[in-house]
């Protein structure tokens, strides 16, 4: 099985502006604005991540990812859950870009959860941590 990952990337709000700021001034140069990668999410910190990721969220992303569930309520049937609490995890992961949801006309207008990139494995990238340690010395 072939892994498509999708990257979770931590930045600060001053990261964010930095990067924004230079997207928009060769936006302006060339005419074109640069889209965002399409495997990759972005969060102001590894404790925002946490606050939204949960075993039941990670759970609702692998069963639409393998079953393709038609519906939300055949997806909390597949995970064994009330239908209520599978529509407030799905809404958290939409409002995050995790998935989104497809209309299938079938004249009820059912929405069905999609996964919003093409992936099968979520790749955290840490952000790097940098300690600096001095030493006195005794000889002087």
């Amino acid at each position: 099985m072939n892994i498509k990952p999708l990257n979770i990337v931590f930045e600060s709000f001053g990261d964010f502006m930095d990067r924004a700021e230079k997207k928009l001034k060769k936006a302006a140069q060339t005419g074109k604005l640069q889209k965002r990668p399409q495997n990759e999410l972005r969060f102001a910190s590894v404790v925002a991540y946490q606050q939204v990721m949960s075993d039941q969220k990670y759970a609702i992303l692998a069963t639409v990812c393998k079953h393709r569930p038609q519906s939300i309520y055949q997806l909390a049937k597949f995970l064994g859950r009330t239908t209520q609490n599978v529509i407030r995890d799905c809404r958290v992961l939409e409002g995050h870009g995790f998935m989104t949801f497809e209309e299938i006309g079938d004249g009820r207008k059912t929405k069905a959860p999609r996964l919003a990139f093409d992936y099968n494995a979520i790749v955290i990238h840490m952000p790097s941590i940098t300690y600096k340690v001095e030493f006195e010395s005794d000889a002087a």
